[in-house]
């Protein structure tokens, strides 16, 4: 009789270990596409600098929007090229990649940016050296938002999300 029960649950209890495994899976995967990046992603703006009290870890200001596209934003590109946006992540809300100052005003680029905008401003930047890709929208002032211009070639206002930080 013990060994018709042992015979009963042991394929059960394999099949109930494989569920747990399976959904512990899942949980992991659906997390690591809500933060975007990843665990310990080496190209995270987080990591750059990691002054601060206790530990805590603050954004790099870098000076330029060049050097947000040198230093962060290509090479997360060539780490990642199967993603769409900067943060890798699929119908979440993005958080902040990288800061720069732009005529005195720190920006910042949010993750939901699209790595298509990324590329297209690279490719004007360098047929046009030494011109501002970015124009201030009337009645933002220098506070609020920056856009590209319209001979870039992005279609879509929302796919380069910059605003002050």
């Amino acid at each position: 009789m013990a060994n018709r029960i042992d015979a009963m649950f042991a394929p059960m209890g394999l099949l109930l270990l494989a569920l747990i495994i399976l959904i512990a899976v899942l949980r992991l995967v659906r997390s690591r596409s809500m933060k975007g990046g990843g665990i310990g992603d080496p190209l995270d703006p987080h990591d750059e600098d990691t002054s601060g009290s206790r530990g805590a870890s603050r954004p790099t200001i870098h000076s330029d929007f060049r050097s947000v596209l040198d230093r962060l934003l290509l090479p997360r590109r060539a780490a990642h090229p199967d993603w769409e946006r900067l943060d890798g992540a699929y119908d979440v809300k993005g958080r902040v990649i990288a800061s720069f100052t732009h005529n005195g005003t720190v920006y910042s680029i949010n993750g939901e940016s699209t790595f298509d905008a990324i590329e297209r401003v690279d490719a004007w930047m360098q047929e046009h050296p030494g011109e501002d890709p970015f124009i201030v929208p009337k009645g933002q002032g220098a506070r609020g938002r920056l856009v590209l211009r319209p001979e870039i070639g992005v279609e879509d206002p929302k796919s380069l999300r910059i605003e002050t930080a």
